[in-house]
């Protein structure tokens, strides 16, 4: 049966991955031999691979390969250029990931458990380098892929493996090492297999298959939702969202049910249905039966009478399965794991989302969105931007709450709030690309924010330890806030950074600064104050600071350790160190410096930023910012140093005009 499979393999083998006839006799004998030695008849993964056999022919297999599996061999090779030769590994992980495609999911996590562990101790007779980079690799799949108590096992014996075969590799030359991998690819896979049948849960392998759902699909999320319901709606279908809803419809038309049926098509049918033309659009939930099927959502498409439906994409033959039609999900770790198509978006009530799971996209688990994909919280109505939901981690260590790829690809997380809960290695949110507004990260010992091209609006970070609250390299941070943590505030790590308008205040530790920049950045109308250390540090050149304010820090206001720094129009007030250490540095410049003889602020300790009108405090502030007198023309402004613009009292022409002193103001 598994030469019958690698039989409509062939083809694609050929063509991509040059296999030479020996490595592939060599290869089907292996599995064969594991699968012959472990398996009896009847198990349920020989039943499976009947199934995959009977649903997919060789053509279909080929078609997909080439749509699904040359992309991803792509972007795996890219992860693991250090290999320095085409070997049986590379070829095993490519497999797993093409089958991955192809079979049901009790099979894709049996194989990929077996197949990795055989990678791992064929690759490993080769350099000690490459095996650094193999195990990691073939490790995230695993982990990705398999139940938890599989993964445990096959931990244990891929450190085994790895112990072994780094030991080898040591006593060898530099270079790959030819080693007679067809016996070991049947040792270390055997006793693989053993283990994982060992391990094995009685029930099929949890998965969702998504793939065929349409890129409109929207999801939602309340903590009054379940995870097995329907939780999405496809915008612009003819239907009703019925998703926008705590439960799953159980009375009148389109409700629920327990005996649909599957027969390896798109068409479901249910004797006890009530299926309505408003169900078209709706993603349903399907599980369990006769065919042991795992959780999958799928999109209805059309309905041709009250006990007939069709979905996206097929289902095994199956009877006696659990359809639930609408509510939402319960969790956003489930919703991230359902958005797995570009354009999707994920909707959030407020309330307490607990996080007990460091693996991301499961029920109770984190949050990692695929690419494209959108994420929003709102109070009562969507889009409201009210009381965002908080996503608050319990029982965890090691772990991110949310997370978007390294993408080139526009990305969206708006209106949310997560908490660390102070626990081990606990980050709030690490973004790559787009623009994300309105966050919140508390009590985090990893960073509140860590960002690489991506933009932050009006988000906020408090009570975080151990990391500094805001890391970002090369992005933009605007109007965000750093207060009471116990780390630096906002800190650049790269060139480029540019933080505007944002506070930082509050933030205590000896090492605690306001803003920490790196070379080539710019802070533009920011407020540093009471933070542990310096209100602004920087120890590169190139760095620019515009009509910022420093006040009653425990180190400098400014403090310059190395390269050209320019000061323009900013001010210092009781900062205990002083105002400004630059230096005696070529090209520092501290231009248009105000220095204050009172609070600038109207009330710092409340954490209001705007400034006072006291003589020699905030009325010296006002319209003291560059510009000024624009370089060229007749253009000039009245800025405000400091992030908060002041209001200019009420006149008597009426209506709103545009002030020349930071926006706009109303008239009386």
């Amino acid at each position: 049966m598994v030469r019958q499979f690698a039989a409509s393999m062939r083809t694609i083998e050929a063509v991509r991955y040059r296999l030479t006839p020996v490595r592939r006799v060599e290869l089907e004998t292996g599995i064969t031999t594991q699968i012959g030695r472990s398996l009896t008849l009847g198990h349920q993964v020989l039943l499976d691979w009947q199934i995959a056999r009977a649903t997919y022919s060789d053509r279909q297999i080929v078609n997909l390969a080439k749509t699904h599996g040359v992309q991803r061999w792509r972007t795996l090779r890219e992860r693991c250029q250090i290999f320095q030769s085409l070997d049986i590994a590379e070829y095993v992980i490519t497999e797993t990931i093409l089958l991955r495609q192809l079979l049901p999911p009790h099979v894709q996590t049996w194989l990929t458990v077996v197949l990795a562990i055989c990678a791992v101790g064929i690759r490993q007779g080769g350099q000690s380098v490459e095996a650094r980079v193999c195990v990691p690799v073939i490790c995230s799949y695993l982990r990705a892929m398999t139940p938890r108590n599989v993964v445990k096992v096959c931990t244990r014996q891929l450190g085994v493996i790895r112990v072994a075969w780094w030991r080898h590799a040591t006593e060898t030359r530099a270079g790959p090492v030819r080693i007679p991998w067809g016996r070991l690819l049947v040792q270390t896979g055997l006793v693989g297999l053993l283990l994982c049948a060992w391990a094995w849960p009685d029930h099929p392998a949890s998965g969702v298959l998504l793939s065929a759902l349409s890129a409109n699909s929207v999801w939602e999320v309340r903590t009054a939702g379940n995870d097995t319901n329907g939780g999405g709606f496809v915008t612009g279908a003819a239907g009703t969202d019925y998703s926008q809803q705590d439960a799953k419809n159980t009375v009148g038309s389109d409700i629920s049910t327990t005996d649909a049926v599957a027969v390896g098509t798109t068409t479901i049918t249910s004797v006890t249905a009530n299926f309505g033309t408003t169900i078209v659009g709706n993603i349903v939930y399907f599980q369990g039966g006769t065919g042991a099927i795992a959780a999958q959502w799928r999109q209805v498409t059309a309905r041709a009478s009250t006990t007939s439906i069709t979905i996206d994409a097929a289902i095994a033959a199956s009877t006696g399965m659990t359809l639930n039609i609408g509510g939402a999900l319960a969790s956003p770790g489930q919703a991230g794991g359902n958005a797995t198509v570009s354009g999707m978006i994920i909707h959030g009530k407020a309330g307490t989302y607990s996080i007990t799971s460091a693996t991301a996209n499961i029920a109770g688990g984190c949050v990692t969105l695929t690419t494209g994909t959108y994420c929003e919280g709102y109070q009562t109505v969507r889009g409201d931007l009210g009381t965002p939901p908080l996503l608050q981690a319990s029982g965890i260590s090691t772990f991110t709450i949310v997370t978007t790829p390294s993408t080139t690809t526009p990305m969206g997380v708006v209106n949310l709030r997560v908490d660390g809960a102070g626990l081990t290695a606990s980050r709030g949110f690490v973004f790559s690309s787009g623009v994300y507004y309105k966050l919140t990260a508390e009590n985090c010992t990893n960073n509140g924010f860590s960002t690489v091209a991506a933009g932050l609006l009006a988000c906020a970070a408090t009570g975080c330890s151990s990391q500094a609250a805001f890391t970002s390299a090369s992005t933009p941070l605007v109007g965000c806030v750093a207060y009471s943590n116990t780390v630096s505030g906002l800190v650049s790590t790269s060139t480029g950074v540019a933080f505007v308008r944002c506070l930082s205040y509050s933030n205590s530790g000896a090492s605690s600064d306001g803003f920490s920049l790196d070379s080539a950045s710019v802070a533009t109308n920011c407020a540093s104050y009471g933070n542990g250390r310096d209100g602004y540090r920087t120890t590169d050149d190139q760095v620019q600071f515009i009509n910022c304010i420093a006040e009653g820090n425990s180190g400098w206001g400014w403090l310059s350790t190395f390269g050209t720094v320019f000061l323009f129009n900013c001010a210092g007030f009781n900062n205990t160190a002083g105002n400004t250490s630059l230096g005696a540095l070529v090209g520092v410049k501290n231009v248009g410096f105000i220095t204050g003889s009172a609070s600038f602020f109207t009330n710092a300790a409340g954490g209001d930023f705007s400034l006072n009108t006291t003589a020699g405090g905030g009325a010296v502030a006002r319209a003291a910012g560059l510009f000024g007198v624009f370089p060229v023309g007749l253009t000039t402004g009245f800025l405000d140093v400091g992030a908060a613009q002041h209001a200019d009292p009420a006149g008597s022409g009426g209506g709103i005009r545009l002030s020349g002193r930071g926006g706009l103001s109303s008239g009386a």
